[in-house]
């Protein structure tokens, strides 16, 4: 669903897919719009919701055993929508994983488990942070963690969980340079006035038996910091342009503040396919072809035809952030 409100909110992933795309980023996650359902994608919500709810039955046993919440993700994901493909995944090949996962998984990952003296803070909890972009406008950050977690000298960890089809050395060098992580980092310091902030990525892979990997990633410097930051401000900012129009000022305001209104989805249509920074570089990431190519090749008064033709919008329950 089209997201055309103020102040612009985006997320630590809406920020790197508008690093390697802006005009896919503005039509996925501004306009909401899609040609398929990934079946990796879908399954990895599938996993995520096997683990939160993992984590929350061992914090609080009256909460739902993971393989409930689990079948009920499978159902919405992919028995509601048969035209996902399930070649490659099957709700068994999760269950598979999750026994694994129940067994083998440590609360904060390679650091440890309740019994080294780490407590869970926070599961899926989402926070907002506002940034202030220029004199007049502000834009939010959204973000969710997968778990939280505190040890009792006071440190903080954040524990993301990532599915992979391998994890290999090559899968760990990529957190590094992680925007994705670099941010958590910084909001978690932000929310929790903390600066003893631990990210660590745990990788579950996708096949049974399953195989789990626990990556630490690196103390980045405050500046190393505040250059995602300043990512995720350039995307916001780009978007902000994109989506607001000033009408003029208000006649009794004394400080002449402009009046911003936001533009229609229409409009906003019209400006995705023409007006935003395509990376041509991205049409064949991952030795997948974009799903927005088709966009991009045709002429520039038939795309619009095309966006409202061929593409829906993405239910808003459905998303992944």
């Amino acid at each position: 669903m089209a997201k055309l409100g103020l102040p612009i909110k985006i997320t630590p992933t809406r920020v790197e897919l508008g690093l390697r795309c802006h005009r896919k980023h503005v039509l996925t996650d501004l306009l909401g719009r899609a040609k398929y359902r990934s079946p990796s994608l879908e399954f990895g919500s599938v996993i995520h919701s096997g683990v939160s709810a993992l984590w929350l039955n061992r914090k609080q046993s009256t909460q739902p055993h993971w393989s409930i919440p689990l079948e009920q993700e499978w159902d919405k994901r992919f028995v509601k929508n048969p035209d996902i493909s399930t070649e490659s995944v099957s709700l068994a090949m999760a269950n598979g994983m999750m026994e694994y996962y129940d067994l083998n998984a440590k609360l904060a990952g390679g650091l440890g488990g309740e019994e080294d003296g780490w407590k869970l803070v926070d599961v899926e909890q989402r926070f907002e942070v506002p940034i202030q972009i220029d004199p007049i406008s502000q834009i939010i950050i959204s973000f969710q963690c997968d778990r939280i977690v505190a040890h009792e000298d006071g440190r903080l960890a954040i524990v993301d969980t990532k599915t992979a089809a391998r994890l290999d050395s090559r899968w760990d060098k990529q957190w590094e340079m992680s925007i994705q992580m670099k941010l958590y980092r910084l909001l978690v310091q932000t929310v929790f006035d903390r600066e003893d902030v631990i990210v660590i990525v745990e990788g579950v892979k996708k096949h049974v038996p399953s195989e789990l990997r626990y990556v630490m990633c690196p103390e980045w410097s405050t500046k190393q910091l505040g250059e995602a930051l300043y990512m995720a401000k350039s995307v916001a900012a780009r978007d902000h342009d994109l989506l607001v129009k000033g009408v003029g000022y208000e006649p009794w305001d004394p400080d002449r503040k402009p009046i911003l209104t936001t533009r229609s989805k229409e409009e906003l249509e019209q400006l995705a396919v023409a007006y935003t920074l395509p990376n041509y570089g991205e049409c064949f990431s991952y030795n997948v072809e974009c799903p927005f190519r088709q966009i991009c090749i045709a002429d520039v008064d038939e795309r619009v035809g095309i966006l409202r033709g061929e593409y829906f919008e993405i239910p808003e329950e459905e998303e992944t952030y």
